[in-house]
């Protein structure tokens, strides 16, 4: 509005800088995987979760299958939730949905999933091990 140049480029090279995975999420990831857990991203990001996979390499754990912006619903509205559930085709005790806001979590939890509030790597690891996902 101001009529100031807009750098298109500049600002997606500082949107994808900004990213980076959280201290001990790489190796909880890791570990994860190695384990057999199957696992699935629930974002609420637009398209700009391109730029953030092309920092973190995120995939390389998580495949990014659920997006709002190409499923046209944002946690946490229920009704994303029960499409999760539909299209990996399991029942919502089998989930455990870990985020890092706690409305999410409980939304997640009155669909039936188990929900895990987001407090660091450590803590998460704790919790996936109180409820036999991995080993002490």
């Amino acid at each position: 509005a101001d009529r100031r140049a807009f750098d298109g480029e500049e600002f997606r090279s500082i949107t994808a800088a900004a990213y980076r995975l959280l201290h001990g999420v790489e190796p909880l990831l890791t570990e994860l995987k190695a384990a057999g857990v199957p696992m699935h991203t629930l974002s609420n990001y637009p398209n700009w979760y391109h730029l953030i996979e092309a920092t973190t390499g995120l995939s390389r754990w998580v495949p990014w299958t659920f997006v709002s912006c190409d499923l046209g619903l944002r946690k946490p509205d229920p009704q994303i939730y029960r499409e999760v559930l539909r299209r990996l085709e399991v029942d919502a005790e089998r989930c455990i949905f870990v985020d890092d806001t706690p409305g999410n979590v409980e939304a997640a939890r009155s669909e039936g999933m188990t929900g895990i509030v987001f407090e660091g790597a450590g803590a998460l690891r704790l919790g996936l091990v109180e409820h036999g996902l991995l080993q002490p």
